[in-house]
């Protein structure tokens, strides 16, 4: 399965319109035409959850809560993917 597929599962039973305006939702970092086959579940990407998945093996990261985006020129990032690329 391609990661855009697993999102879009994800935004059918939990539409990105129900998010607050604050909420950053979506795909944060990577490519939605990458091939997924494992994925890892987490509350937060901590550096340790980072550092799990990817010694698991995990083709992808599902949080409850966004990573914590970089600052370019005193701008917030909000998401890094194949859609948003700088």
């Amino acid at each position: 399965m391609i990661c855009r597929e697993i999102i879009d599962t994800i935004e059918k039973r939990y539409p990105k319109e129900c998010a607050m305006e604050w909420d950053n939702v979506g795909l944060l970092a990577g490519r939605y035409e990458k091939e997924v086959g494992k994925i890892y579940i987490a509350l937060d990407a901590t550096d340790e959850v980072i550092e799990d998945a990817a010694s698991w093996g995990a083709d992808m990261l599902v949080t409850h809560h966004p990573m914590n985006m970089i600052h370019v020129d005193f701008h917030a990032l909000k998401k890094i993917n194949d859609q948003s690329f700088i």
